[in-house]
Parts: C-alpha cells; structure tokens; sequence
C-alpha cells in the first residue's frame, strides 16, 4: 500500500495543519524505514518542512520524492511553489509548465498566475487565472487575484466587476471582509474617498483581524487632511497586530504632525522595538567582521538606503552631494528600494553619481541584509526613517558596522542599532541626546545642504511683490498636512491684523477636494473673504520654486516645521517667519534663519509669531530691504554650498568609522 493510502498520512497532515511539528515529526521517524522508496512518504516530509519554513530540506525532500517517482504531481507542484517563494522564478516557471502541458488543473494555473503576477507579466497573470477559474469558477483565489490584477494594470472597473459579481454569486461569503477591503482599495486609487471609507468599514464589520483595515482607514484619513483621525485608525492598527513594523511606522510618522500625540512618541517608538525583537531572536542579527583594514585607509565604503531616490527631497538633497563626497575617496553604493517603473529623471540622475547601484525593492529582509554585507559596506545611511515605504527594519539586525539617520527623517528612529542621527547645533543640541536612541552628531553649519546645480536659472524678485501689489501676500508651500487646526488659527489671527493681506497656499495635497474645502471653509467661517485666501495644486519644481515670487513672507508651520520647503523659500530669497521647536523636526527653520543672520525672523511663541509678523507687514519698504539682505546672505551662505557641506560630511564619516576602529576588536 502507498503511503498516501495509510491513515497516517492524514494524521500527519492533520498534525502539520494544527502546527504539531514534533509529533509529526516522531511518526514520519517511526514510518521511515518502512517507506524509504515511496516518493509519497518523502513528498509529505518535503511539505512538513516547508509548511515550516525550512525550504532547504523541503526542497531536498520533494527531490527525492520526485526521482522515486517523475510523475508525482503534488511533489513537483509544491517545489514549483516553493521556488515561487523564494522568488527562483525561472525554476519555478519551469515546472509549472511542464505540469500544465500534463494535466489541466486549476492549482496549477492560479499559481503559475501567481509568479506571472510577481514578474509583472500581468496580460500572461490574467490569462493563468481565468484557465484556472475555468476549471473550477468557485475558487475564490484565483478570482481575486484576477481582480487584484487588473487593479493593478488600472483597469479598476472590471476589478470592482469581479468582486461584486463575486459578493452577488455568493462564492465570496466566507471572504467578504477581504472584498469589501479590496473594493476599498480600488476605490481609494482612483480617489473616490466617501466609497472607499464606505467599504473599509464594511470590511471591519466583516473581519476578525482587522489591522489592515485600521491602517487602510488610517492612510485614507491621511490623505484626505484628517489628521487626528488618521492617527487615531493608526494607533488601532497598531493594537490589532503589535509585530507589523508597517503599522508602528505609520503611526510613529504621523504623530509628529500633531501637538496631541507628541508625547506617544517615545512610546511607540519603544513598541516598535518590541515587535522588532522577534525579527532579532530568530535571524542572525550581530554583525560579523569581514574586513581587511588595510584596504580602508583610503577608501571607506558607504551605502545609502532610501525609498525616495526621485523628484523628492531626498534627491534634492543628494543631487550636488554625492559628486562631492566622491572627491574624499569615498565609495558610494545607492541601494534603491523603489520599483524602476516609479524612475523619472531624478533617479536616473542620482544613480549615475553611485559608484555602484542597486534596486533592492524586491529583496526580503534578509536578502537585503546578505547583500550589503557582502558589499562589505562600512556605514550605512538610511534616508527614510518610519516614513513612506521604509526599510528600517533592516537596520535592526545591523548589516553595517555604523549605521546612521540622516535627512530624510527628522527625528529618533527609536532603533538602537542606528549608531547615529545626523543634525546641528541647532535643530540636535547636545542637551537633548535623551529624546534620540542614536548618538547625536553635528555638522558644523546645519544638518543638511540643498543642491542648487538644477536651480540655478530661476529668477528670484528683487524687490518684496508688495511694493507693487501694494498688500502683503503671505505664503506656505508645505505639505498641507502640516497646516493643523493651530496653524490655521494662528495664521487667521495675522489675517485679521493686516488688512487686504493674502494667503497664498500651493501644495500636493490640494488636489483632494478635503482638502481645499477643510483650508477655504475654516477661513470662510471666520469672515475671511474667499479672495484673500488662494490655494494651488502643484505643479512642476520650476514652476512651484517660481510661486515665491509672489510671496512676501513665508509662514512656517508648526509643531512640522518646513524642511526642504524653506531651503527652496530662502533659495528663491523670500523671508521665513518660523516658530522655535522643541526637536528636530520643529527646529529646522529656526537652524535655517540662524545660518542666514535672520535671527529676528524666529519667534519665541505663537504670540511672538503673530506679532512679528504683523510688525514685519506695516513696512514695506523695510520688508524690501529685509529681501535685499537676504539676496545678499542667502547666496552666500551653507545652505547651498554643496562643496563645504560634503567635506563636513566626509570629515564626520572618517571620524566614526576610525573611532569604531579603535573601539573595535578588527
């Protein structure tokens, strides 16, 4: 008799199911010798050890099954999905079509459909998922990810078609909380938001792990400007599932736009650490020494891992900065985890300047970590911190011996194998090292230097525009999620203090209309005419750094300070009223004002804020020679002085890897 015959073939399956691996493992022991030439007995042993996660001995036990047998369909099907996750499409590829041309089977099509998916072959993914619905119509997977699948293409109609079709027909009845969620989705891209909202609340009443949810609910509200909302669904989806490092991220980086949760902060940073520490205790995390120090006296290896190498300020950063670094012997490695269709002409540009380049966005976590040890990378700079599509899980099992936080994530990581966190005297004073799990390092200007090479045919004004308006314009260009119900109350007070005064917002998020009802109807309510208040979609960085030359004054934000906005803003020569802060991200225009003798321009308070503002509005012609001494500062200041800047940067890098030498047992 086969062993698939016996009972205890499905006690053991049984068993793998309920995860009672060391029971399964005594009978396969107990039943070895008896079936050693049976490839049934070694295909099941093959799918105990995949079913845990160990794909080397799954691998060499569907092998062996295999070349008891050729002809064993569930050993060759499941190495074929096996070598699908471990992303050896090729291998996988291979078997599948060789099992389709032997038997019409739908678990062949839908993960054959799977892998074609995966390649970004999405007509072939199409067309395996419909041969697999048509050998079983009922088979709720393959219709959703044929569903998933034109969602992905943009064919979002016929995506909201299948999922309906499958609520009506009844074969979604034990999934509707994925489908509602899924409709959701579909919903949210093509930025119907009411319907997409609709449906994620549809979904949570449908699942019992909701956490996806709660984080698709959060990111909406995000993007429509509800901001205590989008943190609150955040926090939720935090509690829902407390190991998803996304989730914590989310709610980590979105906190820091509000006053209301700025002390959950250090809290959730601590419980993003626990949900790391299960990611540590099962992977190899402690870096291992494979360097020559010899052949380091010269040239220290230093890679850069960001999402946002593209029309981002993470580029407009590094643009000028890389050419510069590489004249201190100095080999850059970009590791870019953004997917090549998402290139535009920033990416091509900042990958030239690697010395070596390389797309990491569909590594796993440990791949990643393999391979930049392999490239033996020395320090390792992340670029992204909780923000946007992060990897910074990566850097808790520490694949470089120095890793560090700079630029594009103004505050703690909260992670304690980032050795360093990157700012200046200003924005990361010495006295505030315990609110930073990194070590502070200070530039000896300012904490970061904007490339101007691109910038340099803009025209700025010479003179202030009210001197010809004859009233003053106020100005943001921030993100309009910075601009909280505190801001907007504050910047309504100047309003009502400088008569015929304008308000001038130009933002991404201004093309979601919560967002321009959420700014014109707080204004309108508050006896604020429409036509002193003036918002703007965005348009491209030429256009946008232009729009300054409308502006009088540029209202920072608070408690998120402008960053990259109020480098551009002081480029363009337009003054910044900001607010001093209390940590990095609220202190950046106090460091930028600070570097181009603008003291005056930061105010103690919001009272002081509205105060100066409103002295800075009653003179013009002051306010002119206000823009004639910042022409003058700005032109000649760090900000944009991309050569001092990098010989700072080098000069630091050398110094922490040479006390890490020193400290070290190399």
């Amino acid at each position: 008799m086969s062993f698939k015959q016996t009972k205890v073939y499905k006690e053991i399956i049984d068993l793998i199911k309920i995860k009672s691996f060391d029971k399964a493992k005594e009978i396969f022991n107990n039943n070895q010798k008896q079936y050693q030439n049976d490839a049934s007995f070694f295909s099941l042993l093959g799918y105990f050890y995949d079913f845990s996660n160990n794909y080397t001995e799954a691998k060499k036990y569907y092998l062996e099954a295999i070349s008891l047998d050729p002809e064993i369909f569930d050993a060759q099907l499941n190495l074929a999905i096996l070598y699908l996750k471990v992303r050896d499409f090729n291998s996988s590829e291979i078997i599948f079509k060789h099992l389709s041309k032997k038997k019409e089977n739908c678990l062949v099509y839908y993960n054959l459909g799977l892998l074609q998916f995966e390649k970004k072959n999405y007509t072939e993914a199409i067309l395996s998922f419909k041969k697999a619905i048509f050998q079983e119509p009922n088979f709720f997977p393959a219709q959703h990810h044929l569903a998933m699948t034109y969602e992905v293409i943009g064919n979002y109609s016929l995506a909201i078609d299948i999922y309906q079709k499958l609520i009506k027909n009844n074969i979604g009845r034990f999934n509707l909380g994925i489908i509602y969620n899924n409709i959701g989705n579909v919903y949210f891209n093509i930025k119907n938001f009411n319907l997409a909202y609709n449906y994620f609340l549809k979904a949570l009443n449908c699942l019992s792990e909701k956490g996806s949810v709660y984080n698709n609910l959060g990111y909406l509200c995000f993007q429509i400007g509800y901001l205590e909302k989008s943190i609150l669904y955040f926090k939720r989806a935090t509690k829902e599932d407390e190991t998803n490092f996304n989730y914590h991220s989310r709610f980590i980086a979105t906190s820091l736009y509000s006053y209301n949760h700025k002390d959950l902060y250090n809290e959730h940073t601590k419980k993003f650490n626990l949900a790391l520490e299960k990611l540590k205790s099962n992977k190899k995390n402690q870096y291992v020494s494979v360097f020559d120090l010899e052949k380091f006296k010269n040239k220290l290896r230093i890679g850069f891992l960001s999402s946002d190498f593209k029309r981002h300020p993470v580029s407009y950063y590094l643009l000028d900065h890389l050419d510069e670094l590489k004249k201190y012997d100095l080999e850059l490695h970009g590791y870019c985890n953004l997917e090549e269709k998402f290139y535009d002409d920033y990416t091509i540009k900042i990958s030239k300047k690697f010395n070596f380049w390389n797309n990491i966005k569909f590594l796993n976590d440990i791949d990643l970590v393999s391979k930049i040890k392999k490239d033996k990378i020395n320090i390792l700079i992340d670029l992204s911190g909780h923000s946007g599509d992060n990897r910074i899980n990566v850097f808790a099992l520490k694949p470089a011996p120095i890793q560090i936080n700079w630029a594009g994530y103004l505050a703690s990581t909260g992670i304690k194998e980032i050795d360093y966190i990157l700012g200046d005297k200003i924005v990361t004073p010495k006295s505030h090292q315990d609110k930073y799990s990194e070590s502070i390092l200070q530039f000896k200007k300012l904490w970061a230097c904007l490339s101007v090479s691109d910038l340099k045919s803009l025209k700025f004004a010479d003179n202030t525009p009210a001197i010809n308006n004859k009233y003053i314009t106020f100005g943001s260009l921030a993100n309009a999620n910075k601009i909280n119900k505190k801001v907007l109350n504050t910047w309504l007070r100047i309003l009502k203090h400088v008569p015929n005064s304008k308000l001038f917002l130009k933002s991404f998020e201004f093309k979601i209309q919560s967002h321009i009802e959420r700014v014109k109807f707080f204004f309108l309510n508050n006896n604020i005419e429409k036509s002193r208040i003036i918002l703007e979609e965005p348009s491209d960085r030429p256009e946008t750094l232009n729009a300054y030359n409308n502006i009088d004054i540029v209202l920072d934000t608070f408690p998120y300070s402008g960053g990259t906005t109020n480098f551009e803003a002081s480029w363009m020569c337009v003054p910044i009223l900001t607010l001093k802060g209390d940590n990095f991200i609220s202190k950046c225009g106090e460091s930028i004002n600070l570097n181009l003798n603008m003291e005056e321009w930061i105010a103690e308070d919001i009272e002081d804020y509205i105060n100066k503002c409103i002295l800075f509005s009653k003179d013009l012609n002051l306010l002119n020679k206000i823009k004639k001494k910042l022409i003058f500062n700005s032109r000649n200041s760090d900000l944009f002085n991309s050569e001092n800047f990098s010989k700072d940067f080098s000069e630091i890098l050398k110094m922490v890897w040479k006390n890490f030498v020193n400290n070290s047992n190399l």
